[in-house]
């Protein structure tokens, strides 16, 4: 499995969260602030990203290292 260290997981998990709440807090009780809405869709997209290069990148370093 990925040895990520948990400090990097809690960091990320932290993102993801704010990221959803943002969102939700601006679809459900700031409709016109569709700012709100979109930090919080930018917060999660850039999280998944973080979180797939992450993967990638231990992938292709365990494989070269061994």
């Amino acid at each position: 499995g990925n040895q990520t260290p948990g400090g990097l997981l809690a960091i990320f998990a932290v993102m993801l969260l704010v990221g959803r709440a943002v969102h939700a807090y601006g679809f459900l009780y700031a409709k016109e602030r569709v700012d709100l809405r979109i930090t919080g869709m930018q917060f999660t997209l850039l999280t998944l990203t973080g979180l797939a290069f992450w993967n990638i990148g231990f992938l292709a370093y365990s494989r070269l290292v061994g």
